[in-house]
């Protein structure tokens, strides 16, 4: 399991739990007011996890990333947040392929020896400004700033444009609906279908509009992984052309043909995406507490298609992480049930197979006021209840009471 330790980066101060590292495991939440650097936490983890990436793949020099103010200028400015960093930042990044340091503006790497194999991921960020992109009509005109949300438009098109090619119907995990290119237009225009009737999505409501873009892009380059597609486009130019410089190499050397079979397949390992790390801000937006949890459904689904795919949350939402905490009660009762089928199926029933989460999958964060970074304690494996969402849920039963107090001393 890959993690993140952080100091002194712009209102995160430093963690207080297991001397300030940040599990990231196949699930992972963070939760806190608006402000305590939630996004700045995920931005931090994509960061490094491209980092390793392009180490693995041999794409970029560590010399290159080693040169002084090379973390901000190249990398954290990918997400606005190079900003963040002051005269004090510490970042060290734990992965399978790689040990990242940041410290007095510089970034150190080191090969992880004896590391289990890398899983190479397609790496995703889902900004909370996505609805955006379903409100306007013709993205192509945008003049998007970020590089990060340029990026996510750029995976929304290309998903469009899949849709498009095979003619099909994308569901959306809300309200039976489904999502198809709207052919009246040539600027691939979506339209929204449900029972009896059809609306254009820059027509739909917010929540709908916030749903289209998470739900379409997880679920189309979560299936590339297993199709043709990630050979056509899984690469950049570089990437593109360093691998045919690397493969040109292979043959250019006087080679047994197994071996040079053998030194291909790696290359081609090196170079093709097998996992799928979904970093999705505010899951929520928008939505109705149903809702919430059909849109949850839908993200651990896509996550469990592969064992070394990952979903990184950030919520204010109390629904998004109390279903979360039923997902994993799910599966941890699948666990105990072992080979008892009719039990097993009861519990299908309730809470999709597809979509349980199991021991030691899941770890929530609570991001403090004071720049502190909590792991949510385990109450029998399952998070504890004493949390902030709850807390605030439970201050509306508190004012209700003093109002009742109130009511009795002057009313009877």
């Amino acid at each position: 399991m890959a993690r993140i330790r952080i100091k002194n980066f712009g209102p995160i101060k430093e963690g207080v739990s297991n001397n300030g590292w940040i599990d990231i495991p196949k699930v992972l939440l963070l939760i806190g007011d608006q402000g305590t650097g939630k996004s700045s936490v995920v931005k931090l983890i994509s960061s490094f996890l491209w980092m390793e990436k392009a180490l693995v793949r041999g794409l970029v020099d560590r010399s290159i990333f080693e040169s002084k103010e090379r973390l901000k200028a190249a990398l954290l400015n990918y997400h606005r947040i190079g900003s963040y960093l002051n005269s004090d930042t510490e970042i060290e990044y734990e992965g399978n392929g790689y040990y990242i340091q940041y410290s007095d503006g510089y970034l150190k790497a080191q090969k992880v020896e004896g590391a289990v194999s890398y899983p190479l991921p397609q790496i995703m960020y889902v900004p909370a400004e996505r609805n955006f992109l379903s409100y306007v009509e013709n993205t192509k005109d945008l003049n998007i700033a970020s590089p990060a949300f340029r990026d996510f438009l750029s995976e929304f098109e290309k998903a469009k444009a899949s849709m498009e090619a095979k003619s099909t119907k994308h569901q959306l995990p809300i309200a039976n609906l489904n999502l198809s290119i709207d052919r009246r237009y040539t600027n691939r225009s979506l339209k929204i279908s449900g029972k009896g009737y059809e609306l254009r999505l820059s027509e739909a409501s917010s929540g709908i509009q916030s749903v289209a873009p998470v739900s379409l892009v997880s679920e189309y380059l979560a299936s590339k992984l297993d199709t043709s597609e990630r050979e056509e486009d899984a690469m950049t130019q570089h990437e593109r052309r360093k691998f045919e410089e690397e493969v040109q190499f292979i043959y250019d050397i006087d080679l047994p043909r197994e071996q040079r079979r053998i030194l291909l397949n790696k290359l081609i390992q090196k170079f093709n995406n097998s996992a799928f790390i979904n970093i999705v801000e505010e899951p929520e937006q928008n939505l109705y507490p149903d809702s919430q949890w059909n849109v949850v459904e839908q993200l651990l689904s896509i996550n469990n298609q592969r064992k070394e795919n990952q979903l990184l949350l950030t919520s204010h939402s109390p629904y998004i992480m109390n279903y979360l905490t039923i997902s994993l009660q799910a599966g941890l009762l699948v666990d105990r049930l072992e080979e008892n089928l009719e039990a097993i199926k009861k519990v299908d029933e309730i809470i999709p197979q597809k979509s349980h989460l199991h021991s030691d999958q899941l770890k929530i964060y609570q991001l403090q006021n004071d720049g502190s970074i909590a792991l949510l304690p385990d109450y029998e494996q399952l998070p504890s209840d004493d949390n902030f969402l709850n807390e605030a849920l439970a201050k509306t039963n508190e004012v209700f009471d003093q109002l009742l107090e109130v009511e009795q001393i002057y009313l009877g």
